[in-house]
């Protein structure tokens, strides 16, 4: 009889676990990555068929985030995906504009355009034509109210490109001929009008990056190793010379990111990263800035991006413009700082307080080290300091970084090796309360790799000889001295007691990290209230349940009372195995 309802239980355990599983892919809002530490907030998978770098707009209300992703279907073949975000970090629409794209895009950029977007793509026929850009105009319904058109001049093979928009809805593009090694400019009304056509901006340039005031357009560029800048006014004639700031030496066989431009405080802010591919330093990367006011690139700045390796203990309060309530100082010291930082972007726009870096760095998760999305923040031309975006195992890489006027950022990046993938995480409170929420597939991964890891916490039982072993000795001398003893005897119980405690206090001493660790956060992300509740109340249950069990075992024998050698030892075998399971994972790398 009593093994039948054992059986009986177990199978309905088995039904409960593989029905949690299975139901675990229709929790809500889809695939959500972890939560990394500091502000943001988990972050929630837009498309899983991305072919290229995403760009979006986030209005000033950040109530809506417009997204264009490149997907490629083998079915369909090329597309662009139109997605909207509300405030609540819902998706409310997502579908592919109606464009007929020739058979090789890449690199979409929208710049907002009132109630519209202006989007600007490169395109070519096939591999052996030379790339093409092309413009139109999208509403928020995802219709196009303005018809495609090149806007290159056709005789050029565009290469890197820019865009940017000015307070009337106008918008700036500027490209590099890679043929000729010059830089081209057009602009464009809010309309789809060309205001004026493709023009020669500067005889010998490359990787143009432009970024619009109320005052002018400011560009930079590059001249062979030399970095250039200027100021474009509305009485400016081409081409232009520019100011050279500074020299930026690339190896044969590395690779130069950027420039990258922005403005904020009447700061101008230029960013590049060198990713190195070959001798001793291959695999790393540094990212370099320059800071200058307005209309005296003369007194730049010049200095490194640092982020240190690990830093989820590191996060300090932080007061400023931007809604963030910790971050991490920059290190004091260049060589603290990760190897690998990688691919900065700026805000699309002129910011007023903070300026925002989002850059791929190196981050040691656990006992391994994965590229995640760094958000630096810079105020009054000084580096203050960061704070890590998201927390993947995977590259998350192509970052896109914007604000809206609370001060509350919005991050888009791109996830895994091929970056297929492309997820949005905020800042924003209302947001942020939506996406932290635990949901189904959150408990199957609880349940898969928490159970796993617990089964390898067990196994690590020999480590806690050391925490038994006072109070063992104690019990066994007790037990030779007084072969009769029994836990109802006052002298044993009193030696029982200073044994349990013995115990505790050596688990610490082995395990101190268990007054700093969250149970089971290593594989869920808890509500931040609850981090407290449980790192008091896992290890006083944890204890409760050895002594229940001792308990259990005692009353059984009421004839004869178990000693006290015997029920230390079911009270510490139970504590250490749910011990171990729960906090085992320290020893894998989670502290």
């Amino acid at each position: 009889m009593l093994r039948r309802n054992i059986i009986h239980k177990f199978t309905v355990f088995v039904f409960i676990l593989l029905s949690t599983v299975l139901l675990a892919g229709c929790g809500g809002m889809g695939q959500k990555t972890r939560k990394p530490p500091g502000n943001f907030s988990r972050g929630l998978q837009l498309s899983d068929k991305a072919s290229g770098t995403p760009s979006a707009v986030v209005n000033p209300e950040g109530n809506l985030i417009q997204v264009v992703i490149p997907s490629q279907d083998g079915d369909s073949g090329n597309s662009f995906r139109y997605i909207q975000i509300d405030q609540d970090a819902r998706i409310t629409m997502d579908q592919e504009l109606a464009l007929g794209l020739a058979p090789y895009v890449r690199s979409p950029k929208v710049v907002i355009n009132g109630e519209e977007l202006h989007l600007v793509w490169a395109a070519r026929q096939s591999t052996s034509k030379g790339w093409e850009l092309w413009h139109t105009i999208i509403n928020n319904n995802a219709e196009i109210t303005s018809l495609p058109k090149q806007i290159s001049q056709g005789t050029e093979r565009v290469s890197q490109f820019d865009i940017t928009g000015d307070d009337h809805g106008n918008l700036t593009i500027v490209w590099e001929d890679s043929e000729s090694f010059s830089v081209h400019i057009s602009r464009i009304s809010g309309r789809g009008e060309i205001i004026s056509p493709p023009a020669l901006m500067i005889t010998e340039g490359e990787v143009p990056a432009l970024i619009a005031d109320i005052e002018s357009i400011h560009v930079a560029w590059m001249q062979g190793d030399k970095l250039f800048y200027s100021q474009v006014f509305d009485d400016s004639s081409f081409p232009l010379e520019g100011e050279e700031l500074a020299k930026i030496q690339v190896a044969v066989g590395n690779r130069l990111d950027g420039p990258v431009i922005g403005i904020a405080d009447s700061h101008v802010y230029l960013f590049w990263s060198i990713l190195r591919q070959v001798g001793l330093e291959a695999g790393t990367a540094i990212t370099e800035y320059l800071i200058f006011p307005k209309s005296e690139p003369a007194q730049a700045h010049r200095a490194l991006v640092t982020i240190f390796p690990v830093s989820g203990d590191l996060l300090q309060p932080y007061q400023g413009s931007i809604s963030l309530s910790q971050l991490v100082p920059a290190p004091p010291e260049n060589y603290m700082s990760t190897n690998y930082i990688l691919d900065p972007r700026t805000l699309p726009n002129p910011a007023q307080g903070a300026q925002i870096v989002a850059v791929s760095a190196n981050q040691n998760l656990r006992l391994d080290s994965h590229i995640q999305i760094a958000v630096g923040i810079f105020e009054e031309g000084n580096y203050q300091g960061y704070t890590v975006g998201t927390h993947t195992t995977e590259i998350s890489q192509n970052p896109y970084i914007s604000t809206d006027t609370g001060g509350n950022l919005h991050l888009i990046w791109r996830e895994g090796f091929s970056g297929n993938r492309v997820y949005y995480a905020t800042t924003s409170p209302t947001a942020k309360g939506i996406l932290d929420r635990v949901v189904l597939s959150d408990i199957s991964n609880f349940l898969l790799s928490g159970g796993l890891e617990a089964i390898t916490g067990i196994l690590l039982f020999p480590f806690a000889f050391p925490w038994m072993a006072i109070g063992l000795v104690m019990m066994i001398i007790l037990r030779l001295a007084r072969n009769d003893e029994d836990v109802t005897q006052r002298l044993s119980q009193f030696l029982l007691v200073l044994a349990l405690v013995s115990y505790q206090i050596s688990k610490l001493l082995f395990l101190p990290d268990m007054l700093i660790y969250v149970p089971f956060s290593a594989w869920l992300d808890l509500p931040e209230g609850l981090g407290l509740i449980f790192r008091i109340a896992v290890p006083i249950m944890i204890a409760g349940l050895g002594i229940t069990a001792a308990e259990w075992r005692r009353r059984r024998s009421s004839d004869s009372p178990p000693s006290s050698l015997a029920y230390y030892m079911t009270v510490i075998l139970v504590d250490t195995l749910l011990t171990l399971a729960v906090y085992g994972v320290i020893f894998l790398g989670e502290y």
